[in-house]
């Protein structure tokens, strides 16, 4: 294993470099970053002013061909993502790319190819499996805690306003991969067991495809149901998990918090009062509430990249989620929001 720092290329530096790549990159003990490269010139004085030791390119090609750049982060729309990722493993760089990292399944395919062939780290940018509230409850599923698992229920929505971004662009792959990429590959994490059918309802709320409702059909036999939206008022990402013996909790918007639930919901107040105290989620309260996942799987892609080994989730993981988007698509039922509203037989 080397104990030298790995020099760091920064490819795009646009929202969610500003909020997690390059801090985590400043403060990180195994990276340094060496160049960045955006194709807005505002976009890369802004991120030049964090790391003024960095080199700044206006594309990515500049960039790949650095030698002293030994690993990229690739942190751009999916749309553009998977040929950057594809170049990056052809220079012989070591790839951290975005969730989910294409907007198609052959895309994903292509990137696994090259990544294959150039024996490099690959990772994908799923960075809910380091939550720490992930990490408690995937403890207590696998020590036996609810029993087998039978059903996740989950939801992801996100107030984006009227700016959403590339996510709002005709082709983006819309809320299906800028938020149901998450939960599949969260789904398939908790029940160890490959999707064997997939099925979706695309909705076109206030923007173009921005609700969808999923349902996974796992191998093992659990069935999830993940809800999506980029336009319902409020952020939430939740996941409830359904076994035989118990039910589990997670929410992911607070710090660590799970709870598994058995037996008969109490009735009396006395003993709802209990639970209420029980529940009091004390390390939330006290934590600084800041999101830690993104600085923990940034970690281990640098330390894979010093100890040449590969980490997860993996290039496999990510063409593990187009497959399920692939199959549900196949058997996609859009509708138009509101259509029978006025329908005086409902």
């Amino acid at each position: 294993m080397s104990s030298e720092r790995i020099g760091v290329g920064l490819i795009g530096c646009g929202w969610i470099s500003e909020i997690a790549h390059l801090p985590n990159l400043l403060d990180s003990p195994r990276g340094r970053i060496i160049a960045l490269a955006d194709l807005s010139d505002a976009g890369r004085a802004k991120a030049m002013r964090r790391a003024p030791g960095a080199r700044a390119y206006p594309d990515a090609a500049g960039l790949l061909a650095n030698p002293a750049v030994e690993a990229v982060i690739i942190a751009t729309p999916p749309s553009v993502g998977s040929s950057l990722a594809v170049a990056a493993f052809t220079a012989g760089k070591h790839v951290y790319l975005e969730k989910p990292g294409a907007i198609s399944l052959d895309a994903a395919k292509t990137i696994r190819a090259a990544w294959l062939s150039s024996g490099k780290v690959g990772m994908i940018g799923y960075n809910f499996r380091r939550h720490v509230a992930i990490e408690s409850a995937l403890a207590r599923v696998r020590a036996g805690q609810i029993g087998d698992l039978v059903s996740i229920q989950s939801v992801f929505s996100w107030a984006a306003g009227e700016d959403g971004g590339w996510r709002t662009e005709r082709g983006s792959g819309g809320v299906l991969i800028d938020l149901a990429s998450h939960h599949i590959d969260l789904a398939a994490y908790f029940a160890r067991s490959g999707v064997r059918e997939s099925y979706v309802v695309v909705r076109s709320v206030q923007r173009p495809d921005d609700t969808a409702d999923l349902t996974l059909h796992f191998a093992c036999g659990t069935v999830a149901g993940i809800h999506v939206s980029s336009c319902e008022g409020r952020n939430a990402n939740f996941l409830r998990l359904y076994g035989r013996e118990g039910h589990l909790e997670i929410d992911l918007t607070a710090q660590g918090r799970t709870r598994v639930l058995k037996g008969d919901p109490p009735r009396s107040r006395a003993a709802r009062f209990g639970v209420a105290l029980r529940g009091l989620d004390l390390t939330g309260l006290v934590s600084s509430g800041a999101e830690r996942s993104f600085a923990r799987l940034l970690d281990d892609f640098l330390a894979a990249c010093q100890e040449g080994q590969q980490a997860s989730p993996s290039i496999d993981d990510a063409v593990a989620v187009h497959a399920t988007l692939d199959r549900a698509r196949a058997r996609m039922a859009p509708l138009r929001f509101g259509a029978d509203r006025e329908d005086p037989t409902l």
